[in-house]
This record gives structure tokens, sequence and C-alpha cells, in this order.
């Protein structure tokens, strides 16, 4: 797993609490993961957003801390995004 950027950028209006950054990966062969980490404050919300070429259809996931799954989605067709909207964060932690 590699670190996600930070840090992150806010969004405006300022003052919102939202923050965004982004990062760019490549599938050299089919199965291959892309996997990132972040440290997030504990009571926090986070989107994650997976938009693949036109020939991919994504899964994303999100882990806690302990590396056990927190929730998962899956992409409805080739080309379009996968899409966690505003979990909320269990435990601060990587």
């Amino acid at each position: 797993m590699d670190p996600f950027p930070v840090p992150l950028a806010a969004v405006e209006p300022l003052g919102s609490l939202i923050y965004d950054s982004s990062v760019r990966a490549e599938i050299a062969v089919p199965d291959e993961f892309d996997g990132f980490t972040i440290d997030l404050d504990d009571d926090q919300r986070i989107t994650l957003v997976v938009d693949p070429d036109a020939s991919l259809q994504p899964l994303v996931g999100l882990m806690d801390p302990s590396g056990a799954p927190i929730d998962g989605a899956a992409a409805a067709a080739p080309g379009e995004d996968a899409v966690l909207q505003a979990l909320p964060t269990e435990g601060a932690g990587t």
C-alpha cells in the first residue's frame, strides 16, 4: 500500500471542512489492485471515488486501521465510477 498524497487541499467555501486530493494509478495486469493509506481523525466522513478508463469496471473499498473491511462498492459497468460516499471514520488511524 502506498501513502495517499497529503496535505489535502481545502475546498471552497473555506470553513466548510471539506478537503480534497487525488492520485493517479495504473493497472498493468488483470486482477491488479492499487492500495493507498491515509491517517484520518475519528468522527470524520470520507468519500472515495475511482474514475476508470472506459475498459475497466473498478471496485473501491475502505478498511479500518487493522485492515478489516468497513465498506465497498463496485461500478455498475465498465467506464463508470465506483463510489463510497460520506462514510464515517471509526477510530483515528491509517
